[in-house]
């Protein structure tokens, strides 16, 4: 099972430009990780609106993700464009296998 996540450098806190790409390399692996858990878990996704005198005033919707992530090993880490990083990684078949086994899925 394989995720990909992206982060950009010039929204990232830090003094320097070196500081800024080291923020988002790991921004990039946990948005990832992330994505494994939506994968391996699922995601609790709720929405509201609110609608007066015919029309929307509020729409919200919130997604939340749980879960543990073991054994996952980093494909690559990349500059993608100018100010975007991507992480890849995946996790073995075995260790999906034992993750699932060991506990309960944490949205039902």
């Amino acid at each position: 099972m394989r995720a990909i996540g992206y982060a950009t450098v010039s929204i990232q806190p830090g003094r320097s430009t070196a500081q800024k790409q080291l923020n988002a390399i790991r921004a990039a692996k946990l948005a990832a990780m992330r994505e494994l858990a939506e994968k391996l878990y699922g995601a609790n996704v709720a929405g509201q609106a609110s609608v007066a005198e015919g029309r929307i005033v509020n729409d919200l919707l919130r997604s939340e993700v749980e879960g543990l992530i073991r054994g996952a090993r980093v494909v690559s880490i990349q500059p993608v464009r100018n100010d975007v990083y991507q992480a890849e990684l995946e996790i073995a078949a075995e260790e999906v296998y034992a993750l699932r086994s060991r506990g309960r899925p944490v949205f039902q």
